[in-house]
């Protein structure tokens, strides 16, 4: 199986321990801080990597953030794909406290692209009107660039079975259908399908009959606007009657939550136990900046 992963919207994650609870106002100092690559498809590639398989990494790459996630993902051994952008790959934040300590929880602030010039910096700014971050001309080749290497790479699979994974945000320059247009051309040419997004990307991309979903319990209830268990069997039922045959959701991983609380434990090890009488258990979830290697 040849994989192939689609990330049209990449992020450099920055990670930051701070000593303190988090201020909403002043000064907050941290005690480390650590980048790693974003974005879902992204992700997927490294997993693959990381258990001994071969993927092409498709993404959208601009500035010194672009260049250096390039870097870091050719350091691990991925097959990266760029294709170049005049708008700095954006960076997403996650703010947590040493040992997570303020409540269990953590702050995450994503942003979108930065419009490579001095645009970024003018009064529209913090209104948040200066979303163009392409020129219209630049999205529209850069989408045309996604098609021509995405046909290129299943033309040199030839007649090996590859799966082609769409994950990830849109970003705001690019038509919300764009997932379901590249879903529909790689199933045409027998190419295994799966769509992990949100919001009207995943409406469209269900029109388009992917071999695999794998929504959230907060991006089924998007859809459905129902959101206990009962209800979204039905829905899962629903999503295999219009033909797509596999789909799992998730509640989310266990990311921020305190590891030395009694509550906490209690919570994984029923989390485990009610894993045995299910199909699949999926775990997720990090912790940086790690002190130690793993």
């Amino acid at each position: 199986m040849k994989y192939i992963t689609v990330t049209l919207n990449p992020a450099l994650d920055m990670n930051i321990a701070l000593s303190g609870p988090l201020a909403t106002e002043g000064l907050n100092r941290s005690v480390g801080a650590a980048f790693s690559p974003g974005g879902k498809g992204i992700n997927v590639s490294r997993t693959l990597r990381a258990l001994g398989c071969d993927s092409d990494a498709i993404c959208i790459l601009g500035g010194f953030t672009g260049a250096k996630i390039k870097s870091m993902l050719s350091g691990e051994g991925v097959n990266v794909r760029a294709i170049s952008s005049t708008a700095d790959t954006r960076v997403n934040i996650s703010i947590v406290s040493p040992d997570y300590s303020f409540s269990g929880k953590q702050c995450e602030i994503n942003n979108p692209p930065v419009r490579g010039d001095d645009a970024a910096l003018d009064k529209d700014f913090m209104s948040g009107k200066n979303n163009g971050i392409r020129p219209a001309e630049e999205t529209a080749e850069i989408l045309k660039k996604v098609n021509i290497l995405l046909r290129k790479l299943l033309e040199q699979n030839g007649d090996e079975p590859t799966a082609v994974i769409f994950a990830g945000s849109i970003p705001p320059d690019m038509p919300q259908n764009t997932y379901a247009s590249l879903i529909r051309y790689c199933r045409e040419r027998g190419a295994l399908t799966i769509c992990d997004c949100d919001g009207d990307a995943l409406r469209y991309a269900l029109a388009a009959h992917p071999d695999y979903i794998k929504p959230n319990l907060d991006e089924l209830t998007q859809l459905s606007e129902r959101r206990i268990l009962k209800d979204q069997i039905g829905i899962g039922i629903n999503m295999g009657a219009a033909g797509i045959p596999y789909w799992i959701a998730d509640i989310g991983g266990f990311y921020a939550g305190n590891v030395n609380d009694p509550i906490f434990k209690e919570l994984i090890v029923r989390w485990y136990q009610w894993a045995v009488y299910t199909a699949v258990l999926r775990m997720h979830g990090d912790r940086e900046p790690r002190p130690e290697p793993l």
